[in-house]
C-alpha cells in the first residue's frame, strides 16, 4: 500500500510515520493523507483512483475548528498579568459564554462551505477512513453532519466477520422492552416495504424468523442484545451510543435522527461488516471493499448520445473498464452524426448494440428505444457525458441478486468544470447525490442521477416505459411510479460521476431546459394526484418548484450570462 500525502510532512510527522508503518505492513492499493489545506488536491487524487478502480484509505489530519481560536485568545490572555482576567476567559470557554467582538466564540469557528464540500467528497469517495481515535471520528462528524462511513480505528479491537445476508427481512429485537415502547418503528417503517417483525417482552421466547437478514437492537446504552445477535450470526443495526458499532458487531445509527436507521439497514444489507482492527486488519478492511462479482445475469447499459463523439468515447471506456463482464451496451444515437467507426474501435472490449434513430425524438424517446433493444435481465443507464466507475455494475447487480430487490442505486460525484478554448478545466469535485431511500421522498425529488440506478428489466412489464410526455426528469417520474409498490436498495458508495460543464459557447442542458423542468413538476403533480392527496404540502411544492424554474427561465432568456450563478456545487445533504 502506497501513501500519498497532501500536507506539510513536517507539521504532520507523527501521523506520517504511523501511515508509513501501516503501508509497510500491508502492501497493495493507496492511502491518501491530507490536512485541510490539501483537501482539493486529495479529492482530485481520490477521483482518479475511483476512475481506475483503485481501492483507497483516507486519513484526514483534522484539527478542532475552535482549537486555533482558543490558542490565539489564550495567548493574548496569558500576556495579561491579571489572574482574574485569565480565569474569566477560561471560565467563558468552559461555559460557552465567551464572546469576541460581540459574537459567541462558536460563530467565529463556522466551517467554510467549500471546505465542508471538499471534506464530505473526500470521505464519501474513500473506501475506508482511517482514524486515530473515537474523538478523531467525532471531529469528522462535526464537520460532515454524519459519522464517517467505514471508519477504521488504527487500534486493537475485536473482529466481526459475517457473510452478506440474503433476503431483506428486518427484525426489531428488544426482548426486555414493552411492545408499546417500540411504536416508533411502526411509523418509521411505514415508509419502507421490507418484511419486518418485532420481538419484545411479550413474545421474547419466539425464535427469530429463519429469513432474518438484519436485526435492530434498539437499546441506547447496552451491548448485550447486539453481542448476542452477532454471536448467532445475525447482522445488527444498533445505536452508536450502545458501543456496538465501535467494537465491530453492528452498523450504527442515531436514534434521534430517524433517517440514519435506514442508512444502517441498507448498509447491513449491502456492505461487508465493519472491522475495528489492529494494523494488520486495516488491510482486511480495505480488501473487503473489493467487489468479487465479475459475472452473472446480463446487464444492459443504455447509452444515449447526440453529436458528442469525444464524450461518448469516455463514457464507453468507463463501461469497458467494468469489473462485471456480463454486460451489453445499447448505444442510442438520437439522429446525430454516425458513430459506427468509434464503436468499431471498442468492439473487442464491449458487446455493443447500435440504434441510430432516423429523427431526433429527445432523451425520453431515445431511452425507450434503448429499452426495446435491450436483452439483459438488468438495465442500467449512462448518458454520453457521464461515467460509471469500474465497480458500479458489480456492486449494484450483487445487491439486487442477494436481496431480491427490484431497484438499486448508488451515490454520484460531480465534476464542475469550465470549457476553455475547447479544453475541460476542472474547478471542483463535489458529492452530487447521496440520499438514503425513503419512498415518499420521491414525491419531493429524485434521490439519485439516472446513471446511478440499475433495476430488473421485467419491471417495465409492470410499470410501463418512461413517460414521453416528460420533457425532462423522466427517470424521476419512473422511480416515483415504482416506489408506490416496491422497495429500492441504496448501495452507499460513490459509483458514478456526473459532468457539470460551463461552456460559454453552449450552455449545459440543465440551463437550457428550465421550462421543461417546470412542466415536468406540473405533469408529475397531475399524474400522481392520488399519491399527493396524502401530502398537500408536497403537492404545493411541485407548483412552487415549477414557478421557480419558470422564473429562472425568464431571467436566462433576458440575460444568458446569469447561468454562471447556477454553476455552484450544492452543500452535502447528510
Amino acid at each position: 500500500m502506497t501513501v500519498e500525502t497532501f500536507w506539510d510532512n513536517a507539521a504532520h510527522a507523527a501521523a506520517a510515520e504511523r501511515l508509513r508503518a501501516l503501508a509497510h505492513v500491508l502492501g497493495g492499493d493507496l492511502v491518501v493523507a491530507t490536512d485541510p489545506a490539501g483537501l482539493s488536491a486529495s479529492v482530485a487524487r481520490l477521483i482518479d483512483a475511483r476512475r481506475h478502480g483503485t481501492l483507497t484509505a483516507l486519513y484526514v489530519a483534522l484539527p478542532d475548528p475552535l482549537e486555533q481560536l482558543v490558542v490565539s485568545v489564550y495567548g493574548q490572555a496569558w500576556a495579561n498579568d491579571d489572574l482574574e482576567h485569565r480565569k474569566a476567559i477560561a471560565d467563558g470557554f468552559a461555559r460557552s459564554t465567551l464572546t469576541i467582538n460581540g459574537k459567541p466564540v462558536a460563530e467565529h469557528a463556522v466551517v467554510d462551505p467549500a471546505f465542508r464540500r471538499a471534506l464530505y467528497a473526500a470521505v464519501r469517495l474513500a473506501d475506508v477512513v482511517l482514524v486515530d481515535s473515537a474523538e478523531h471520528a467525532r471531529r469528522l462528524e462535526a464537520v460532515l453532519g454524519r459519522p464517517p462511513n467505514r471508519a477504521v480505528p488504527i487500534v486493537a479491537g475485536p473482529r466481526a466477520d459475517l457473510p452478506l445476508p440474503r433476503g431483506r427481512r428486518v427484525v426489531v429485537y428488544a426482548p426486555r422492552i414493552e411492545r408499546t415502547a417500540l411504536r416508533v418503528f411502526d411509523v418509521l417503517f411505514a415508509n419502507r416495504d421490507f418484511p419486518w417483525s418485532v420481538i419484545a417482552r411479550e413474545n421474547a421466547r419466539d425464535p427469530l424468523p429463519g429469513d432474518t437478514a438484519v436485526a435492530i437492537a434498539p437499546a441506547w446504552t447496552s451491548l448485550d442484545d447486539s453481542l448476542a445477535l452477532h454471536a448467532r450470526g445475525i447482522r445488527v443495526a444498533a445505536p452508536f451510543g450502545s458501543g456496538a458499532p465501535a467494537v465491530g458487531v453492528a452498523f450504527g445509527y442515531d436514534p434521534l435522527r430517524a433517517k440514519t436507521l435506514f442508512r444502517a439497514i441498507d448498509a447491513a444489507l449491502t456492505e461487508q461488516m465493519p472491522v475495528c482492527g489492529v494494523t494488520a486488519r486495516v488491510d482486511d478492511a480495505v480488501g473487503r471493499e473489493r467487489v468479487e462479482r465479475n459475472g452473472g445475469p446480463l446487464l444492459s447499459a443504455i447509452v444515449r448520445t447526440y453529436d458528442r463523439p469525444g464524450l461518448l468515447r469516455r463514457a464507453l471506456e468507463s463501461l469497458a473498464e467494468q469489473t462485471y463482464r456480463d454486460l451489453e451496451v445499447v448505444v442510442v444515437n438520437d439522429a446525430g452524426p454516425d458513430v459506427t467507426p468509434l464503436l468499431a474501435e471498442l468492439a473487442e472490449r464491449l458487446t455493443i448494440r447500435y440504434v441510430h434513430r432516423a429523427s431526433n425524438g429527445g432523451l425520453v424517446a431515445a431511452v425507450n428505444d434503448g429499452v426495446r433493444n435491450a436483452r439483459g435481465t438488468y438495465i442500467g443507464y449512462l448518458d454520453d457525458d457521464d461515467m460509471w466507475y469500474p465497480d458500479h455494475a458489480a456492486r449494484l447487480v450483487d445487491a439486487l441478486e442477494r436481496t431480491g430487490a427490484g431497484v438499486a442505486y448508488g451515490n454520484c460525484v460531480a465534476e464542475y468544470a469550465d470549457v476553455v478554448d475547447g479544453i475541460l478545466v476542472p474547478r471542483e469535485y463535489a458529492i452530487f447525490t447521496d440520499r438514503d431511500f425513503e419512498k415518499d421522498a420521491y414525491l419531493y425529488d429524485n434521490l439519485a442521477t439516472v446513471h446511478s440506478y440499475v433495476h430488473r428489466r421485467d419491471l417495465f412489464e409492470r410499470f410501463g416505459l418512461f413517460d414521453e410526455a416528460m420533457g425532462a426528469a423522466d427517470d424521476w417520474e419512473m422511480w416515483l411510479r415504482m416506489t408506490r409498490d416496491i422497495d429500492f436498495v441504496h448501495v452507499d458508495r460513490v459509483t458514478v460521476e456526473y459532468s457539470w460543464r460551463r461552456d460559454p459557447s453552449s450552455e449545459n442542458m440543465t440551463f437550457r431546459k428550465q421550462r421543461a423542468f417546470a412542466n415536468a413538476h406540473l405533469h408529475v403533480a397531475q399524474k400522481h394526484a392520488a399519491a399527493y392527496a396524502r401530502w398537500p404540502s408536497l403537492l404545493r411544492g411541485r407548483h412552487d418548484t415549477a414557478a421557480r424554474f419558470n422564473a429562472v427561465a425568464e431571467q436566462l432568456e433576458v440575460d444568458p450570462s446569469l447561468a454562471h450563478a447556477f454553476f455552484v456545487p450544492p452543500d452535502p445533504v447528510p
